[in-house]
């Protein structure tokens, strides 16, 4: 026995308001095969026992629509500035100011982007000094992040030789392109 289903078979959905709409897909198989009865051997087993067999089988495709968020372009290359900024905002300064130390404590996160993380919460603590360490040596393994850049001139903090080398080519970029 088999039963078959197939939106192409179905008629258009009625529309009250006339505009046209898709048909949604599906596509249904499902099969039966049974087969049984008494086992006779002549001379071997003349009065054998009855055995059975069923296999049943079942291939269903539907349509769905499915919705959700996409990350952005800067969520899907991990640059979590945008979430950073969030966390300090929100929690520096009130009683659940501790968390952001759990955090950045956490093994799951390493890095210059941890760091620059540390960097951010220092400086919004008051910690100048702390904060500028910390910028630099995200600035040493990563000298061209503008990000960093900006915020070690934020907060005056000493540029690494190679960071100094690529600011003073962006300024000399950026005058040019205001002069043309």
């Amino acid at each position: 026995m088999a039963t078959f289903g197939n939106s192409a078979l179905n008629a258009r959905p009625y529309s009250l308001s006339g505009q046209e709409f898709a048909k949604p897909f599906y596509n249904l198989v499902t099969g039966i095969v049974t087969i049984g009865g008494p086992m006779k051997i002549p001379r071997l087993l003349p009065h054998g026992p009855n055995f059975f067999a069923a296999y049943q089988w079942t291939r269903n495709q539907t349509e769905q629509d499915e919705t959700g968020l996409v990350p952005t372009d800067a969520e899907r290359t991990g640059d979590l500035a945008t979430w950073h900024e969030m966390l300090i905002d929100r929690f520096v300064g009130t009683p659940e100011d501790d968390l952001l130390d759990r955090l950045v404590a956490s093994p799951a996160l390493a890095g210059p982007e941890l760091n620059f993380l540390r960097a951010r919460i220092a400086e919004r603590r008051g910690d100048l000094s702390q904060a500028a360490t910390l910028v630099t040596s995200c600035l040493q393994e990563l000298p061209g992040h503008q990000a960093y850049l900006d915020f070690a001139v934020e907060i005056g903090a000493e540029l690494p030789p190679r960071a100094r080398e690529i600011a003073a080519e962006r300024a000399r970029a950026a005058g040019y392109a205001r002069t043309t």
